[in-house]
């Protein structure tokens, strides 16, 4: 809605108004824009000089808390002296005036010289009472460790008045004392420190930092307690301390009264209790809780400020008044070829683009009018271009969506995963095999198992590599119970910006195939080692026994040596058992194939052993679900897998309420026996190398060949012999054999023979 239907200065000619309306808007938009900046200026200089105010309060309190933090150091440094520790927790038992006696002057001698802030050190018990104290009149005031921050940390005390004779302040440091096997906590190390002496130490440390101090300020350094000490302006100007004959500031005191005196009050903008404005900033002091105040004057720091908004006015009137004597005799020749611009502009608007003005000025107004013409042209040539260029672009598309669809098929039938990722770890292409990765790099599966990395990685996960696009490298990771070996690249785009490119091919069958090649070429040396051991040992125990054997016939039988004798014979026969034994794992088990009835064998074997587990007082359950089920197999061999699966559970079960229990199944085509006690269970750090030779869970008496030799023969008929879980109280292994195999091979006796030599799991 227009306020003025009419002109209210149609009556004065447009060369006098269009002047004085643009000085008018000068001054109001001078002087809005002199009072907004004035007052951003304002509180732009109040912001940065809290912020300024906070620097220089995190300067203070860092130089202060350096200098308080070395100080804590020492504490705990004499604190873990051996000689201290050791004398602390005597008196603490007993207190002795001479180990009293010595301990002060260990103290005296070899720890007070070490720091000039101390003026004394006192040693408490773990109850706070006085154990030794050197150095001062006055008894220390220890600062324990309050129940959240825990045992064993340095504390330090709120500030506190020197004797009498001392302007300045002290406090105290208090460290906990442990005994020489820091077993035990025994006492406490209060050390008390001259706080004139700390600053002298963190000015002469830091001279240079607050060299250029400026004279307003005020620095206040406020404990935990709420007391303050004042510090003096030369320290803030940087002026050459002024001591006193023993060292000490002069007129550097503790302000005691008004405890409680808090730093909260006094940031910001704030009003000093000397009737002043002050701007303020504090910064805490880690560890030691105190705080560090830094005030400075406002009226001072402001006045910049004032006298800027007086010349700021003055520059204003100026301005308005040459403003208005400059436009007075331009502005009439600027209204004809504006409104000739105004036409051509908005002819251009409504798309004719051949419109030209003609002018022979070669001011200002005529090279506006030049560049117009200029821009008309511009403006047509690039319409012309751009419809040119939408067409060709339209072209591209469609090429470009060809090519895409091309790329996409040819990724999509991959047999190895590919994805491809952004700066962030974005999934920009992806296809079918990558998707295990791509789940990988989502978090959708937990953490890979890493087997092999070409980057040495000081930190962080598996999935944080993959996804940093500067690292190029190969590994080899399982997880879902396959392996993948991932290859990465970096691809950098057209924003230079890096992405990566990563190819994950799935190796499970092959290094599967790799595995079953390393594990039997360890059982072909073993073998072949087993051999030469063997064939080297027998004739050195044929001749020991040889020559024992006949040592036996000429001694006396009632000879002290006939015992020795037969030690050596009994040691020489158990040397060729582990001899027979080894041999026998380095023959490749070669089943004599033939009927068996699988509920007979197990019948057999278990009313074989039952004076062994007899004597383990233990209870044994057999459960047949696949009746009188008959085998094609070795009924030695299968009768030596059980005596070696039920002698381990037999040494493995406790020596009360023990129990093994024996199942056959059938499922389809396979046959399964479960061999189950309620036993130990088989240690973690050996369950993955459980079937391999010599590796034992016995004190004495397992050589380790019993599973392993076990699960060869069970391989040998075709089946598998696996843990299926083990625990304390429940340890299962599983026996799978075909039902209906059928093979070559002398047929075996219907009922087992002798018991063949039992090889337990070691």
């Amino acid at each position: 809605m227009n306020l003025f239907r009419k002109d209210p200065l149609s009556g004065v000619a447009i060369k006098y108004k269009l002047p004085l309306s643009f000085v008018l808007l000068c001054l109001v938009a001078f002087g809005v824009a002199g009072y907004l900046v004035a007052n951003s200026v304002y509180h732009s200089l109040e912001s940065e000089i809290l912020s300024r105010l906070r620097s220089e309060s995190l300067a203070q309190a860092s130089m202060f808390n350096r200098t308080l933090d070395a100080l804590g150091w020492r504490a705990e440094d004499f604190a873990s002296d051996g000689f201290i520790r050791t004398r602390v927790a005597r008196l603490a038992r007993q207190r002795s005036p001479e180990d009293r006696a010595s301990l002060e002057q260990h103290l005296r001698t070899n720890k007070l010289p070490l720091e000039p802030a101390l003026l004394g050190l006192t040693v408490v018990d773990i109850e706070g009472r006085e154990l030794a104290r050197i150095g001062t009149e006055q008894p220390a005031r220890p600062e324990f460790a309050s129940p959240d921050q825990g045992q064993g940390a340095v504390q330090y005390s709120a500030l506190y008045a020197l004797p009498a004779g001392s302007d300045s302040a002290g406090f105290s440091i208090t460290t906990p004392i442990w005994n020489i096997d820091h077993s035990r906590q025994v006492g406490y190390l209060v050390c008390v420190v001259d706080l004139s002496r700390v600053i002298r130490r963190t000015f002469l440390a830091n001279e240079d930092a607050i060299a250029g101090t400026d004279p307003g300020k005020e620095l206040t350094i406020i404990d935990q307690s709420g007391r303050r000490v004042e510090i003096p302006w030369w320290f803030l100007r940087g002026e050459p301390p002024a001591l006193d004959a023993g060292g000490r500031f002069r007129k550097f005191q503790l302000v005691t009264a008004g405890a409680g005196y808090g730093a909260s009050g006094h940031a910001g903008r704030h009003l000093c209790t000397n009737g002043e404005e002050m701007f303020g900033q504090s910064y805490p002091m880690a560890g030691s809780h105190w705080t560090a105040l830094v005030e400075l004057n406002a009226g001072q720091a402001l006045e910049p400020v004032t006298a800027m908004e007086g010349r700021l006015l003055g520059t204003g009137i100026i301005i308005a008044v040459a403003t208005l004597i400059l436009l007075y005799f331009p502005v009439q020749f600027l209204i004809r070829p504006l409104n000739a611009l105004t036409e051509m502009a908005g002819r251009i608007r409504d798309g004719d683009f051949s419109v030209r003005l003609h002018t022979d000025s070669d001011d200002e107004i005529g090279r506006l009018t030049h560049t117009f013409n200029v821009m008309a042209e511009a403006v047509e040539d690039r319409t012309n271009y751009l419809e040119e260029t939408a067409a060709d672009l339209k072209a591209s598309r469609r090429a470009l969506q060809v090519e895409h669809d091309r790329l996409t098929t040819v990724v999509q039938s991959m047999q190895d995963g590919l994805l491809l990722l952004g700066r962030d770890g974005e999934v920009i292409l992806s296809n079918q095999a990558a998707r295990p990765l791509q789940r990988l790099l989502t978090g959708q599966v937990a953490e890979p198992d890493l087997r092999k990395c070409l980057h040495d990685r000081a930190d962080g996960s598996c999935r944080d590599c993959l996804l940093q696009p500067s690292l190029e490298h190969a590994c080899v990771v399982s997880f879902d119970d396959a392996v993948y070996e991932v290859l990465s690249t970096q691809l950098p785009s057209v924003h230079g910006e890096w992405g990566k490119v990563l190819v994950a091919r799935d190796i499970t069958e092959r290094e599967r195939m790799r595995d079953q090649q390393l594990h039997q070429d360890r059982l072909t040396v073993l073998g072949k080692i087993a051999a030469v051991v063997a064939h080297e040992m027998n004739s050195p125990l044929s001749a020991i026994s040889l020559y024992n054997q006949m040592m036996q016939t000429e001694l006396d039988e009632a000879s002290a040596f006939q015992e020795h004798a037969e030690v050596i014979q009994r040691n020489t026969d158990t040397c060729r058992r582990i001899i027979k034994q080894l041999l026998e794992y380095a023959r490749t088990p070669q089943p004599e194939m033939g009927p068996v009835d699988l509920n007979e064998l197990i019948t057999y074997v278990l009313r074989f052993l039952k004076p062994f587990y007899d004597k383990k007082d233990a209870a044994l359950a057999y459960r047949n679900r696949c009746g009188n089920q008959r085998i094609h197999g070795d009924a030695m061999q299968l009768q030596q897998v059980l005596v070696n699966l039920l002698m381990n559970a037999i040494h493995a079960l406790p020596a009360e309420d023990g129990r093994i229990r024996i199942t056959a199944d059938r499922r389809a085509e396979r046959l399964l026996i479960e061999v189950e006690d309620n036993g130990h269970g088989i240690p973690a750090e050996i369950r993955e190398e459980i079937f391999e030779p010599f590796v034992t869970t016995k004190n004495a008496g397992g050589t380790g060949l019993g599973l392993s030799t076990s699960r060869r023969i069970i391989a040998a008929h075709g089946g598998s012999l696996d843990l299926v879980d083990t625990r304390p109280g429940d340890t299962v292994f599983r026996i799978t054999l075909p039902a209906n195999r059928r093979g070559h091979g002398t047929k075996a006796p219907d009922r087992p023979a002798a018991a063949p030599e039992m090889t337990s799991l070691s």
